[in-house]
């Protein structure tokens, strides 16, 4: 597929949860990098760059926001996060819709995706949501100098890298296991690192109507990407004074 036609803006209306995973069921790259699954951020950030307001991410949203967040998730064969956001956000185990469901079977997917957090402390608080709930669990991964015994049960531990997560080993093994689509929920730690070695092929970003100052800015949290090729506007969709962006790699997408 020529690179116009695959990074070409598309802006269908939303109309409900539905027709949100049926656009982007229908909007599935035409191929994946190589060796590693295609990687895809889903974040929310002000007009100013501010990632959270009061520490978490909701009053940056909106109803429309929300809904695409959702649908993009429920897609994904693995959610990636960092500990921290997971603390902040008092993280969930997935679930997904019925059409989400069906487009999972269709795929051939697990029936939920799964939750991978990164982390070198292994520390959660034991009250967190996601550490209960209906299968699969958790998996926590972390270095090898990671003090394993403050990982909190019901979590399946991964060691990748030695000082610090290899993010690149994370996304092989991932890959060896099956996964072909991860979307990353941050937080800017996380997409710094994914992005400094290049490992993020889509950006998918709701812009929020508003200024909030602060330090709490910057997407990658001051990372410096390794990358040469250019992103491309891919999609934009529109609710009120929300803008929901997508820019896709141009070199990874099938173009020719």
């Amino acid at each position: 597929m020529a690179r116009n036609q695959q990074n070409a803006p598309k802006g269908p209306a939303f109309e409900d949860d539905e027709s949100v995973v049926g656009l982007l069921d229908d909007d599935r790259p035409s191929s994946t990098p190589e060796a590693r699954p295609w990687v895809c951020t889903n974040m929310v950030m002000s007009l100013d760059g501010a990632f959270s307001t009061d520490g978490v991410s909701g009053g940056l949203s909106s109803g429309a926001d929300h809904q695409l967040f959702l649908a993009r998730r429920s897609l994904a064969d693995v959610i990636l996060v960092g500990a921290s956001t997971v603390r902040a956000e008092n993280y969930r185990r997935p679930s997904v819709t019925p059409e989400a469901a069906r487009v999972r079977a269709e795929r051939g997917q697990d029936p939920v995706p799964r939750i991978v957090i990164t982390s070198r402390s292994l520390s959660l608080p034991a009250d967190v949501p996601l550490l209960g709930g209906d299968p699969p669990a958790p998996i926590m991964a972390h270095p090898a100098d990671a003090d394993t015994s403050k990982a909190p049960t019901g979590v399946e531990l991964l060691e990748v890298g030695s000082d610090g997560v290899d993010f690149a080993e994370l996304l092989r093994v991932l890959a060896d296991r099956g996964a072909k689509d991860v979307v990353c929920e941050g937080g800017p730690g996380v997409l710094g690192q994914l992005a400094a070695e290049g490992l993020i092929d889509e950006y998918m970003i709701t812009l929020s109507p508003q200024l909030i100052g602060g330090d709490r800015v910057g997407l990658l949290s001051g990372a410096h990407p390794d990358d040469e090729d250019d992103f491309a506007l891919h999609r934009v969709l529109r609710s009120g004074q929300h803008l929901m962006l997508t820019y896709r790699r141009g070199a990874r997408t099938g173009d020719s």
